[in-house]
């Protein structure tokens, strides 16, 4: 087997699942409560490392199986994250997919080393984050920035700033461009279900997020 001798990053995978039907004028995306360090009993985007000759797409699959339950889901990909620093591990390259489904046709159930899975709202996940740790010029989170704050979902590595992309991107897709209903579209997939959801409440959402994202704009 061939060795390279330049020390290079390991690569990881997430999964933005965004759950809508649920009745409630807010929309929610799929978090586990990590069960290990580091950030053990911080909320996290399900994922995990890729392993020897598996690709991303089959690496996204498993994770979110593993530790979510959840299968049967179209995952598009949205983007790489890897900036030095996003985990205390060591460089990790994330490469993060994107999904929407209707929540009242799947179930979920934790595993692996996921210590409970929940839907959490969009804008708790965006409050929480106002309410305790203003803007992070990085969008990184500390392990010890939940300490004292058992109310607060707090998220793990620089989970914000992916959650955030995410509002950017379903934002440019939905309302800017071909639109979701043209087959180019990266939304095209989740045409069906985003002709029945209120589009003033993923706007309003996506608005929420608007500084949040601001530093991707144009990226």
């Amino acid at each position: 087997m061939y060795t390279y001798k330049y020390p290079r990053p390991a690569v990881t995978t997430d999964a933005v699942v965004w759950g809508l039907g649920s009745g409630k004028d807010d929309i929610e995306v799929l978090l586990i409560k990590r069960k290990n360090h580091p950030f053990q009993g911080h909320y996290a985007l399900p994922g995990g490392f890729l392993d020897e000759g598996e690709s991303a797409e089959e690496c996204v699959v498993r994770e979110l199986a593993e530790e979510t339950g959840l299968t049967g889901i179209t995952l598009v990909q949205m983007r790489t994250f890897s900036q030095p620093g996003r985990d205390p591990r060591g460089h990790t390259v994330s490469v993060v997919f994107f999904s929407m489904i209707d929540k009242a046709k799947y179930s979920i159930e934790a595993g692996d080393d996921a210590a409970q899975v929940e839907w959490v709202s969009l804008l708790q996940i965006h409050r929480d984050k106002e309410k305790y740790l203003g803007q992070p010029e990085a969008g990184m989170v500390n392990e010890s920035d939940a300490q004292g704050r058992p109310e607060a979902k707090l998220l793990a590595f620089d989970h914000y700033d992916i959650i955030a992309y995410s509002a950017l991107f379903v934002y440019r897709h939905l309302f800017l461009g071909c639109g979701f209903q043209h087959p180019e579209s990266m939304l095209y997939p989740f045409s069906a279900l985003l002709e029945a959801v209120d589009k003033n409440l993923i706007k309003a959402v996506c608005t929420e997020f608007r500084q949040d994202y601001a530093k991707f704009i144009g990226k």
